[in-house]
């Protein structure tokens, strides 16, 4: 098999990627991101779900209070002392 080398610009931009599902967009806002999905399509093989990355402490009161047990008012103090 051939195929003609492309620039990304140009595989981003494929009508026919797009109608297969290869390309996804994810995210919003300034988060919002194209990327591109498997070119193997197996009927017994789901594509897993994707999802934009978090922002910069987007976690971090959750990841406090499940993982070290913090009470919430111990998180607002760290992040009122710029801690977080």
């Amino acid at each position: 098999p051939a195929a003609p080398v492309r620039h990304l610009r140009e595989v981003l931009h494929d009508p026919v990627l797009r109608d297969r599902g290869m390309l996804t967009e994810i995210g919003e806002g300034e988060r919002a991101c194209t990327i591109l999905g498997s070119p193997l399509q197996l009927p017994d093989s789901p594509v897993p779900e994707t999802w934009a990355a978090p922002l910069l402490g987007e976690h971090s009161a959750g990841v406090l209070r499940d993982r070290l047990k913090l009470s919430d008012d111990e998180i607002a103090q760290l992040s009122a002392d710029g801690v977080i």
